[in-house]
Formats: structure tokens, C-alpha cells, sequence
């Protein structure tokens, strides 16, 4: 009677106990699973942050949407004539790449050719500062074409962008007449013909 009684005692214990061991298992497999599937999610959403472009990554490093900054073209030619033996002292062409064309004066029963040759970046700097600085629009004064006896004569015209040309002549004598800026250049001009006749004799 004792073992019946023990018998249906243990049957009762197994039947109340294994509902919760496996409700008890069934909850530990549910919470594995989402703990993988959250785990899986921030792994996704790591690499999307990781394969997502920057915001910059199409711009070059150091681009800038400006256009770049680039000086205004010209060209100046001086001729030169008169003089004591009237053959004047040269003629020098310039244009803002540094290309130069020297006429030689042409002295009686000598014979000069032209020469072609360009100024280094250094030799022209001076000749551009000139022109930069030079202000054609007030260079026409009355006066200035008046030639002395064995005077050297001077005729200068300056291309610049748009299409602009000025044109200006005047003689050892009115020299002094000159504006500033003109004078200016006119000297820078004669030294580079001087710079541009050494030049072409080498």
C-alpha cells in the first residue's frame, strides 16, 4: 500500500513539474533567439554606417567652385627713330607670355635681321608691373610730338583685352612731359630692348 500510494505521489510530482521545465526551456530558446536576431541587426546596421558615403567623399581635396584666376593678356610695342645719325635706337615688341621681337637699328651699309627669343619669368615681371600700372587714358598732352634737332623719337601703342589699343609718341625733349606712368614705362621698355639686344648677340 505504502509503494501504490509513493507511486502516484512521484506520477503527480512529474506531471506538476515538467510544464515548467519546459515552459522554463521555451523561454530560454525565445530569448536566445532574440538575442540574436537584435544582435544581427546591429551588425547590419554597423555596416551600412561603415559602406555609407560621406557627405564629402565626392569632393577632391582642396576644390574650390571658383574659376581660376588668370591676368588679362597684352602686348606693347615701342619703335624708335631720328637721332643724330636718324636711324634710331631699335624697336622692341612684348607680349605677356614673354615672347620678344628686337629690331636692330639699321645703321648705313650694315645689314641687321630681327631676332625672336622670349624673356624669362623674371625679365618680363618688370615689364608686366609697368604695363599693370600704366593708365592710357590720360597719356594723349599736348606737346609731346614736338621734335628737337637730333632728338630721339619715341611711338608707343599697347594692346590690352578687349580689343583696346592706345597709341602715344614723343621725343627726347618732351620727355618731361610725360605722366608718371608713361615714363615709367617707357624707361622699363628701354632697358628691356637694351636686355633684349644682349639677347639675341649671344
Amino acid at each position: 500500500m505504502d509503494g501504490f500510494l509513493g507511486s502516484i505521489a512521484c506520477l503527480l510530482l512529474a506531471l506538476l513539474i515538467a510544464p515548467a521545465c519546459s515552459n522554463r526551456l521555451s523561454q530560454a530558446g525565445t530569448n536566445r533567439q532574440l538575442n540574436t536576431n537584435q544582435q544581427s541587426a546591429s551588425n547590419n546596421n554597423q555596416s551600412g554606417a561603415n559602406n555609407r558615403p560621406h557627405p564629402n567623399s565626392n569632393q577632391p581635396t582642396g576644390a574650390s567652385n571658383q574659376p581660376p584666376v588668370t591676368a588679362a593678356s597684352w602686348s606693347i610695342q615701342l619703335k624708335t627713330s631720328g637721332g643724330f645719325v636718324g636711324t634710331g635706337a631699335g624697336n622692341l615688341w612684348i607680349d605677356s607670355a614673354g615672347n620678344f621681337k628686337y629690331d636692330p637699328p639699321k645703321r648705313p651699309g650694315q645689314t641687321a635681321r630681327a631676332c625672336e627669343q622670349k624673356f624669362t619669368s623674371s625679365e618680363l615681371q618688370t615689364v608686366a608691373d609697368a604695363v599693370g600700372g600704366s593708365k592710357p587714358d590720360g597719356w594723349q598732352r599736348p606737346g609731346l610730338d614736338v621734335a628737337a634737332p637730333d632728338a630721339f623719337g619715341y611711338q608707343l601703342e599697347l594692346h590690352r583685352d578687349p580689343n583696346q589699343v592706345f597709341n602715344v609718341s614723343w621725343h627726347d625733349n618732351t620727355r618731361d612731359k610725360l605722366p608718371d606712368d608713361l615714363k615709367q614705362l617707357s624707361d622699363t621698355l628701354l632697358k628691356s630692348m637694351q636686355l633684349a639686344a644682349k639677347k639675341c648677340s649671344n
